[in-house]
């Protein structure tokens, strides 16, 4: 996924310079795929071309309806759809390749990826789609992905072959994390499975952190919220009023206190959002 984050036909993104954009493709694209340079400094792509200033600032009779701030992947996905909806856009990056936490690098012929690494959904439509997928999907755009069923595990406790499902992990957290870890990550999902009822109400781009959740998502889905809360029953209910606040308020209402479990919720946390489990939304977890 990474690379293909790097730039939009449409949206292009310098190091230090400001970039103008024309209105007429929007998509995203690889960065190395389709420029070339022309004598006058112009580089051109497809139907779009874009124009690369040497300084910091743009041409005095430059304009742009939209300027974005920031290539991470919230301001090329608002950069691409603005574009997408014919406006003109300037995206500004400080760094010398796009994309943020979603951008790779190549070292000694090794590829890094410089954060976040967990991705899922990307090849699912409709409103229970990834975020990014629909974005992708609305561009015409899509990104190869490979499914596997394990992923090789380094932590403190051992090195191991984790498979993909809730039985084989419990085997993992028997072997190497003990019969205590196994007890509180049941009591986990005994708890939190439930509540994937309510949030698999709420289309992923509704959920949000602050007060705009009101319009988002109680407004928009609030028929389909109390009906799924009227089937789950008032104690599963209850507890999925949790859905919008940090994941670790779950973890400390159930008394979860088993180190392995705590820095595994944080791995998958940060994997998926880059953040830790007290500041990602149970709705996202």
């Amino acid at each position: 996924m990474c690379p293909a984050m790097n730039t939009m036909r449409g949206v292009g993104v310098f190091p230090c310079n400001v970039v103008r954009v024309r209105r007429q493709c929007s998509r995203i694209h690889h960065l190395h795929s389709s420029f070339h340079n022309n004598n006058n400094g112009r580089i051109l792509m497809r139907k779009c071309f874009v124009v690369r200033n040497s300084s910091s600032k743009l041409d005095d009779d430059a304009e742009a309806d939209v300027i974005v701030i920031g290539s991470g992947i919230g301001g090329l996905s608002c950069a691409a759809m603005l574009a997408r909806y014919e406006q003109d856009v300037v995206l500004l990056e400080s760094h010398d390749v796009a994309g943020g936490a979603a951008h790779s690098f190549d070292v000694k012929g090794y590829k890094f990826d410089s954060g976040p690494s967990l991705f899922s959904g990307l090849q699912s439509r409709g409103p229970q789609a990834n975020p990014l997928a629909q974005v992708l999907d609305a561009l015409g755009e899509s990104v190869p992905c490979a499914t596997y069923d394990s992923w090789m595990v380094y932590v403190p406790e051992a090195d191991f072959l984790s498979r993909i499902g809730p039985t084989e992990f419990l085997k993992d957290l028997q072997n190497y994390a003990g019969p205590e870890a196994v007890r509180e990550w049941q009591k986990l999902l005994d708890a939190v499975l439930p509540m994937s009822t309510a949030a698999m109400a709420l289309p992923p781009l509704s959920v949000r952190g602050d007060f705009g959740v009101l319009y988002t998502a109680a407004a928009r889905y609030a028929p389909s919220l109390f009906n799924t809360f009227f089937q789950m029953g008032p104690q599963a209910a209850l507890r999925s009023t949790q859905l919008l606040s940090p994941f670790s308020q779950i973890l400390d209402s159930l008394e979860l206190k088993h180190p392995f479990i705590r820095n595994w919720i944080d791995l998958l946390s940060f994997l998926l959002a880059g953040v830790k489990s007290d500041s990602i939304l149970s709705a996202e977890m």
